[in-house]
């Protein structure tokens, strides 16, 4: 599954750490860090300790600017490839820095365009 996010630029660096690192079950808080002693995630705004969901550090991201694809847009598109059922968990963690994309179809060609144009660039020079 394929989808697309128009973030706000402002919080593109917390909307990316949102979907990359694990997040707390108890409070959401990105500040989880897993200590290998106890063999559990801490939480160092609520001190939950525990297992996390990390499902989404295994989501594809593709992180582009509405300019570099042709397109008017106020923000930066985030392109994510994954499962149904992670993609319902990244939906979670990045609806407070923005929106799904209603021109989706518009964004997908422009990125596929650009993905088939530099692999037949890359087997020009071989």
């Amino acid at each position: 599954m394929r989808e697309v996010w128009l973030i706000k630029s402002e919080d593109k660096n917390k909307a990316e750490l949102a979907i990359k690192k694990p997040a707390c079950p108890k409070c959401g808080s990105n500040q989880v860090y897993f200590d290998e002693e106890k063999g559990n995630y801490i939480c160092k705004e609520c001190g939950y300790v525990g297992s996390v969901d990390d499902s989404t550090s295994r989501a594809s991201i593709y992180i582009k600017t509405p300019s570099s694809l042709g397109l008017d847009a106020d923000g930066v598109f985030f392109i994510i490839q994954c499962s149904d059922e992670i993609m319902k968990n990244v939906e979670k963690r990045l609806k407070k820095y923005g929106e799904k994309y209603t021109g989706k179809e518009a964004v997908l060609k422009k990125v596929d365009e650009q993905d088939s144009s530099a692999i037949q660039g890359l087997g020009n020079i071989f």
